[in-house]
Parts: structure tokens; sequence; C-alpha cells
């Protein structure tokens, strides 16, 4: 049995931090960016971009409704990449789990 002094002393679990939140870290968005090579005019859609996955990553699950609020300031960035950025933008959706809200875009 745990004493109450031993209880306070034991070091506290460490938050489950999903696939989504870490993959949404600032060092990943810095990442996505430059694997998307954008080009000098796509450069004026990243902000929103950028903002959106940080705010997506706060929410406390991904859902269909959390993508529909942030794909209006993802949809114009989408909507400029040529074939090779569309290519590695699935990439990403893959490896953060959101393979299946791509269709919404």
């Amino acid at each position: 049995m745990m004493t109450q002094d031993a209880a306070a002393e034991a070091p506290a679990k460490p938050a489950h931090v999903s696939m989504f939140r870490a993959a949404m870290s600032e060092v990943a968005i810095l990442r996505y960016r430059s694997a998307l090579k954008l080009k000098a005019e796509q450069e004026k859609y990243w902000p929103a971009v950028a903002n959106a996955l940080r705010a997506m990553a706060r929410e406390p699950q991904v859902t269909e409704a959390t993508v529909r609020r942030y794909a209006p300031a993802v949809s114009p960035l989408l909507a400029s990449l040529d074939d090779n950025q569309r290519q590695v933008a699935m990439s990403i959706a893959q490896k953060t789990g959101l393979t299946q809200y791509a269709s919404m875009f």
C-alpha cells in the first residue's frame, strides 16, 4: 500500500499525445511547409494553413466537424498546388491520420 507521501513523490504519468498532435508540432509544421516546396505565389496561403493546423492540434479530438471548421483556411492553398505538391500533401495527410477527410477539400 502506498502512503500519501509516496504517492505525492511518484512521477506523474506523461500525458497521452495523439498521433495528430505530435504531427502538428511546430517543427512538423515547418517540415510540411518545406516538403510542399511552395512557390512565391502560394506563400500567402501558408499562414492560414499553419494556424489551422495549430488550432486543430489543440482540439481534444479530430473529427469530421473539426476538419470542416478549418477546411476554408486550407482550401485556397490546396487549390493552388501542382500535381507533385498534391502528392506531398496526401502523404502528409496519411502521416497525420487525415486521409479519411481528404475528399472534403
